[in-house]
């Protein structure tokens, strides 16, 4: 009988966090060129596509990925897990994707619309933040440790780095849909 297909992020795993950071890597730096558009384009909201600007996705991005390394420092630094994952973790990193239109950014990562330069400064902040951990990779990969998410329970640094790596993707697509609808 031949065995079942792995998970996506069974595959993510096996490929480790060195094949996975330069990713998550290249995608902040994507954002923060997006920042660099011209504010009539940062600011264009399509209702049919979002009802977010361009803007509002990437400083919902740099709020959740500035919260997020914090979280994965816990993890890191946590000697056993703190709980495990829930429902919604299986299902979204089963799935390897996160499903347009099923879930609200918690409240304190939703856009406030907060002037461009600023959110400049944040992505900023972030993106050297998440560069920070690249000599960390081994620890990330191997750490046994775990840190609460609010809606997916309990997650290692390595599953903490797929999270990044799938919100990132969903809203990089989304943006990339308004900017060409």
């Amino acid at each position: 009988m031949a065995e079942p297909a792995a998970s996506w992020k069974e595959i993510q795993i096996r490929r480790g966090a060195a094949a996975i950071f330069p990713e998550v890597l290249d995608q902040a730096r994507a954002l923060r060129a997006n920042a660099d558009l011209p504010d009539d384009v940062l600011a264009r909201v399509v209702p049919a596509i979002s009802g977010w600007a361009p803007s509002g996705h990437l400083e919902h991005l740099a709020v959740a990925g500035r919260s997020t390394l914090p979280l994965m420092e816990m993890a890191l630094s946590a000697p056993a897990p703190v709980g495990v994952l829930n429902a919604s973790g299986h299902k979204l990193f089963a799935l390897g994707a996160f499903p347009r239109g099923q879930a609200q950014a918690p409240e304190f990562s939703r856009p406030r619309g907060v002037p461009f330069g600023k959110l400049r400064s944040s992505l900023d902040r972030y993106l050297e933040g998440l560069a920070n951990l690249s000599s960390r990779l081994a620890e990330i990969e191997k750490a046994p440790g775990t840190a609460v998410h609010p809606l997916l329970g309990s997650l290692t640094a390595l599953e903490w780095l797929l999270f990044l790596k799938l919100h990132q993707e969903h809203h990089l697509r989304i943006i990339a849909e308004i900017l060409a609808g």
